[in-house]
């Protein structure tokens, strides 16, 4: 506070212990053709630093052979000026990508007797190498058959262990010396029917193999058939060789056996033949030989069970199979069978007779050949053998009366005679008349008629209806309901039948209303009537009139004025027509009028009114007064005394 100083000196020792900050990065390094890597501890610093400066950097590990390929840990120390000391650990991956050598060598295989053959690496590896090592060899293709016979390029996969793979290719020659197996078999062969055969190298094959396949079979001299006639009847030997695709051969020995077994050809013919006078013929096996024939030649041609001819007769008219069979000169037999058609051509004596048939309900009749038959014989046929034909057997109305029929007689052996009757067609039945009831309206005139075809309800005929009759066909108004009338029927042959019908006849005409329009007046009381003969203006009818009513018939004030109303006319067969008819209403009726006297009083003006109804002494009128006045009604000092004042009354109806 006074201004005095005073002072001392020091040692200030300044020391630094903070330890540098150690930064690490990952890295990765290949290993080189020799499998080896190095580093250096830059390589893995990602930028350490220290406040005052960095004397050093080391790291523990700075080289790298192929066992360590993967990840490594690598601690880097940084040293500072000061003696402080960090670390930090970085990863170091070792990549080995350098790819193996691989190295070929072409080689030479058998095909074994399935025709296979297979290979493995090792055989096409020529010292295959890699800077770490080989994992594996491996050969595609590998495996080999007959359709690789020759040269074939395969593919060498060297592998190593870090997965680098190199391919190199090589040769294999794939050689097949198999011989293949020849196999014979013994045949037996027949001549066919121009006596030849020919067999193929296949024929005598029992089943040939080899490992790969069969080029081609040959018979005898590189033949692939041979051909063998009558003259090589026996046993044949032959040899089979085999050769196989790849030039191989193998041979065997067969026996082929020939044989004739060809039957004959045996030809018939299908023969007509006619009896003779005595009804017998006779044929040899050569007439229904139609040119049999043998791949060599026929020893004997014979007919059913040896025989050389055989006979026919009457029984054996028509067609007959008969058996032909022919032997060669080897024992074979062939037979075939022949048609021999045996024909009788004699005509049956034919004898006719006429007949007469009816026509049936439905107009129709039949006939048959036996019908007119009258005693036909034949040389060999009894009657009942034969048939008898016409050459009509169905009639009908359109044949009624004389008809020629030709009748044909046919015998069991099918000779045809003709002659001719007459058949007569009658028609006996009467025709079936049926009625039907009807109902007929008169006219205006009140008349109708029928004709016979209105009650006809379908009568028919077998035939023909030639005409229909009624006996009544005319009506009138006196014959208004049920009548009964005969229909009669004839037919085209002249029968007749009859029948009754009901006509009812019926009056369905309405009358003719005629109207006329009318005036009518009021009574006393208001009121009026009429009646329908009023408003009737002539009406009629066909028949009769049976009343005539109108409505409505009474009136009053209310229908004052024009009105219509209705005419009803009915006849005596129950018809109703109408008509309207106009009916003016009139009232012409004055009212009654009744007074009455009254006294008035001046007012303090000296005037006085009154109105009808003061002077009103019970006026009225038949359909209602519509109005009353009085005059004069006003009075003043001059009317004093008695005044006559006049009540007029005015009705409803202006009266």
């Amino acid at each position: 506070m006074n201004g005095n100083v005073g002072s001392c000196v020091a040692t200030v020792t300044v020391l630094d212990t903070i330890s540098p900050a150690a930064v690490c990065q990952d890295i990765v390094v290949q290993l080189d053709a020799s499998g080896n890597a190095s580093i250096v501890a830059s390589q893995v610093n990602d930028g350490s630093s220290d406040e005052c400066g960095i004397d050093n950097i080391v790291i523990d590990v700075s080289t790298f052979d192929c066992s360590n390929v993967g990840a490594n840990t690598v601690e880097l120390t940084v040293t500072d000026v000061n003696g402080n000391v960090s670390t930090c650990t970085s990863t170091v991956t070792i990549e080995d990508n350098v790819d193996p050598t691989a190295v070929c060598q072409d080689i030479t295989v058998q095909l074994d007797a399935s025709g296979n053959a297979s290979i493995v690496a090792a055989q096409v590896d020529n010292g295959s190498s890699d800077n770490c090592a080989v994992a594996s060899l491996s050969v595609d293709p590998n495996t080999f058959d007959c359709s690789n016979v020759g040269a074939n390029t395969v593919t060498l996969t060297v592998t190593d262990v870090n997965g680098n793979s190199s391919n190199c290719t090589a040769q294999v020659t794939v050689e097949d010396n198999n011989n293949p197996t020849a196999v014979c078999q013994d045949i037996t062969v027949q001549l066919d029917a121009s006596g030849n055969l020919t067999i193929t190298s296949a024929d005598i094959d029992g089943g040939s193999s080899d490992n790969c396949a069969i080029a081609s079979l040959t018979i005898d001299g590189g033949n692939s058939t041979q051909d063998f006639d009558c003259a090589q009847v026996g046993t044949n030997t032959v040899t089979l060789t085999v050769t196989d695709v790849n030039g191989n051969v193998s041979t065997c020995d067969a026996t082929v056996t020939v044989q004739d077994t060809v039957s004959p050809n045996a030809v018939c013919q299908d023969i007509t033949v006619q009896l003779d006078a005595a009804g017998n013929l006779t044929i040899t096996s050569s007439d229904i030989d139609g040119g049999s024939n043998d791949n060599c030649s026929i020893a004997s041609l014979e007919i059913d069970n040896g025989n050389t001819t055989q006979d026919f007769d009457c029984t054996d008219i028509g067609t007959n199979t008969v058996t032909l069979t022919v032997t060669d000169v080897n024992g074979n037999i062939s037979t075939c069978d022949a048609t021999v058609t045996v024909q009788d051509t004699v005509s049956p004596v034919i004898v006719c007779q006429d007949i007469t048939v009816q026509l049936d309900a439905n107009g129709q009749a039949s006939i048959s050949g036996i019908d007119l038959d009258g005693g036909t014989s034949d040389n060999c046929s009894q009657p009942v053998e034969m048939t008898f034909s016409s050459d009509v057997t169905d009639l009908d109305c359109s044949n009624v009366g004389v008809n020629t029929v030709t009748l044909t007689a046919t015998d069991a052996n099918g000779n045809v005679s003709t002659c001719s009757a007459d058949v007569t067609v009658q028609d006996g039945i009467d025709p079936t008349a049926v009625c039907q009831d009807i109902a007929v309206q008169l006219d205006g005139t009140g008349n109708v008629s029928i004709v016979a075809a209105d009650v006809d309800g379908g009568s028919f005929d077998n035939c023909a209806i030639d005409n229909l009759s009624v006996s009544q066909d005319a009506f009138v108004c006196a014959e208004v309901g049920a009548n009964t009338v005969t229909l009669t029927v004839t037919d085209v042959n002249g029968n007749i039948s009859t029948c009754n019908a009901i006509v009812t006849v019926q009056d369905t005409v309405s009358p003719n209303a005629v109207c006329q329009d009318i005036t009518v007046q009021l009574d006393v009381t208001g009121n009026t009537t009429i009646t329908a003969t009023d408003v009737d203006n002539g009406s009629s009818d066909n028949c009769a009139i049976a009343s005539m009513v109108v409505s409505p018939n009474a009136f009053t004030c209310a229908q004052e004025g024009a009105n219509t109303v209705t005419l009803t006319v009915t006849d005596v067969n129950g018809n109703v027509s109408t008509c309207t008819s106009t009916v003016t209403v009139e009232n012409n009726v004055a009212p009654n009028v009744f007074c009455q006297d009254i006294a008035v009083y001046l007012d303090g003006t000296g005037n006085v009114s009154i109105i009808a109804d003061d002077v009103n002494g019970g006026s009225n009128a038949s359909c209602g007064l519509a109005s009353l006045t009085v005059t004069p009604d006003a009075f003043d000092c001059s009317n004093v005394g008695p005044n006559t004042v006049t009540l007029t009354a005015v009705d409803n109806s202006g009266n």
